[in-house]
């Protein structure tokens, strides 16, 4: 068998040409599978990224949930303390003065300094609330509000026992009835319509009369 020297370089020429398009063909096959692995993780990275966005997310909004509902826990037993004390002592002092026929200065006293101070705390948590819970706080306004002009009452009476002693008995005696009427309406406001959850989950009832 003769080779000519053409026929040599044609059969190396196609020999290289098979050979280079053998490579090119592989390579790219190997560039397509990675160009396809970075897209997969590329879109896993993105996917990841979106889960722990929405896992952070959720997070915050239970958090500021849980705050929000300790605002208003702290708000409600804060609010209902006051009024609850405020109430007793108005039908502590009504009934002392019907029960002995008198108004004791002592007692006047302390219920003034009472009064003083628990009247304005009542509105503040009653401001509070409005924020946290308006529902709730148009339910309890009413009576913070009936609280306020049974104060000046009480307060008128105090005033009168200086120089009239029974014509202040006799206005505490009429006072009886009102405080004790207010304080059972208190009472289911907080007790009666009003539960809320404690920390560990068992239902707290904010009234005086579980105490």
């Amino acid at each position: 068998m003769e080779f000519s020297a053409g026929g040599i370089v044609l059969s190396l020429f196609t020999g290289l040409v098979a050979g280079l398009a053998s490579y090119f063909g592989a390579y790219s096959k190997v560039k397509a599978e990675v160009r396809a692995a970075t897209e997969d993780l590329r879109q896993t990275i993105m996917n990841l990224t979106a889960t722990t966005r929405a896992v952070e997310l959720e997070k915050a909004k239970i958090a500021a949930d849980s705050s929000l509902a300790s605002d208003q826990r702290k708000a409600i037993y804060a609010l209902a303390t006051a009024t609850q004390t405020l109430i007793h002592s108005m039908c502590w002092l009504s009934w002392d003065a019907k029960t002995r026929d008198t108004v004791r200065a002592d007692i006047a006293k302390a219920y003034d300094v009472e009064a003083h101070k628990l009247l304005p705390e009542i509105f503040s948590q009653l401001a509070l609330l409005k924020i946290l819970d308006e529902g709730l706080h148009s339910r309890a306004y009413p009576y913070a509000t009936d609280l306020a002009e049974l104060d000046v009452q009480f307060g008128e009476a105090i005033v009168v026992s200086e120089t009239d002693m029974e014509a202040a008995t006799a206005k505490l005696k009429r006072l009886f009835a009102k405080s004790n009427e207010l304080q059972f309406n208190i009472d289911t406001l907080f007790g009666g319509t009003l539960r809320i959850l404690g920390s560990s989950g068992e239902a707290i009832t904010l009234s005086s009369r579980d105490a």
